[in-house]
């Protein structure tokens, strides 16, 4: 892919759309997408659950909505009839897109971008195309304005996937049974600062196949290969899913995602001196996400209450 952000005629990479059953949601997604002109355009979309007779309707609209478009973004699709789950769908539809890609940015129907996130995402995957050890760029910044170094994003051992970048040389590290976990804590290598306690509890759970998703695998396939993610400054993306629709949300954070506050990023990027895990950074992180303030924390009980 030729890169042109100098010259002032970017291209947008490749991006892959994963679907489900939210046909309203999808069409945002879509706008946003439709507006960026990504030079190519993946759609990707599970089947019907067992015992969810609505699924074959709400699917069928989804992929009436991916068919709208077609005609200007010409979408490569790959429609599953029978479900995989969260982890093996989505984690095979992203192996999927990255058979013919060598980079790109993804996407899910609840994440919706700010226009600009599209261009960060395509300079910092042409940025970084070559250094093995960034493995990701995320769209998403959970403390979003409340830590400022003088760049426009951060380097950290964390990062979210609601609205994210990756290249192929950083995917072929995932590994959804996480195999070699076991021998990773044999070896005492768990005990690294990056892998606090509540992480390692998270990782075996993951390990004994306790949760359908995928999210966390990845967040150990970079980790056992001393990866980083960068984040930007202010978050790109909202996350628009929480509500009926959705299949679940495996945040821990007292704070709800939705308000996380997005802004707009500037060009040209201020950028980063070093490539080197901003220490300070991820402590306000884990802080943020493990040990909210206590008013967030009866709010979240409360609203759990509520859904029981």
């Amino acid at each position: 892919m030729t890169d042109s952000w100098e010259t002032g005629s970017p291209k947008i990479p490749p991006v892959l759309l994963i679907v489900f059953r939210r046909p309203d949601l999808t069409r945002e997604v879509m706008n946003s997408i439709q507006q960026a002109r990504p030079v190519r355009l993946y759609v990707a979309c599970d089947g019907p659950r067992p015992g969810h007779p609505d699924d074959v309707e709400k699917i069928g609209a989804v992929r009436d909505v991916i068919r709208e478009f077609s005609n200007e973004l010409h979408p490569i699709t790959l429609f599953q009839e029978t479900n995989l789950g969260c982890d093996k769908g989505v984690s095979r539809a992203i192996s999927w897109f990255f058979e013919q890609e060598e980079e790109g940015i993804i996407l899910e129907d609840d994440c919706l971008p700010d226009p600009s996130f599209y261009r960060f995402c395509g300079e910092m995957l042409s940025r970084f195309r070559n250094t093995s050890n960034v493995m990701q760029v995320a769209g998403y910044n959970h403390i979003s304005g409340h830590y400022d170094q003088g760049t426009d994003y951060f380097f950290t051992h964390y990062g979210w996937q609601w609205g994210w970048a990756t290249w192929r040389r950083a995917w072929n590290h995932f590994d959804l049974a996480m195999s070699s976990w076991p021998e990773f804590k044999q070896k005492g290598l768990h005990r690294g600062p990056t892998f606090y306690p509540e992480r390692i509890k998270i990782f075996d759970q993951m390990y004994a196949g306790k949760c359908d998703t995928w999210d966390y695998q990845w967040h150990y396939a970079i980790a056992s290969n001393s990866g980083l993610s960068v984040v930007p400054r202010f978050s790109l993306v909202q996350n628009i899913g929480f509500g009926a629709g959705g299949t679940h949300y495996s945040g821990e954070s007292g704070e709800k995602p939705d308000r996380i506050p997005i802004r707009a990023m500037s060009f040209p990027l201020r950028h980063s001196m070093f490539i080197y895990a901003d220490p300070k950074y991820d402590q306000m992180l884990i802080k943020a996400v493990h040990h909210p303030p206590i008013l967030d924390k009866i709010k979240s009980y409360v609203a759990a209450l509520l859904r029981r």
